[in-house]
């Protein structure tokens, strides 16, 4: 018999991970620069992904990947006063792409 562990994020520690995401990109930051925030964001990320970096976890790393460039866009969005929050979403992900985000899944 053979016996793999398996180690994914509860529901719980995602609630968490995306509430501190959610704080770190409030409307409250918007006159911050996008490199502080990316940096503020790329320390909350590395963690988490290095507690939960099993293959098997992949499938919930992707979320917390997909929540953080809905959560830039939003705050992008906020900050530059436009009026539709979700605009623009291919071009905040190449922005925070190319200015070194930490993706939870290589």
């Amino acid at each position: 018999i053979v016996r793999m562990l398996t180690h994914y994020p509860s529901s719980k520690s995602i609630k968490g991970m995306r509430e501190k995401i959610k704080s770190t990109l409030s409307k409250l930051t918007c006159k911050d620069n996008i490199i502080n925030r990316i940096k503020i964001i790329n320390r909350k990320l590395t963690g988490f992904r290095n507690y939960y970096s099993m293959r098997y976890a992949n499938k919930w790393l992707y979320k917390i990947d997909w929540y953080v460039i809905i959560c830039f866009t939003i705050w992008l969005n906020n900050k530059r006063s436009q009026r539709h929050k979700f605009s623009g979403i291919d071009k905040t992900r190449g922005l925070i792409n190319s200015l070194g985000i930490v993706k939870m899944v290589i």
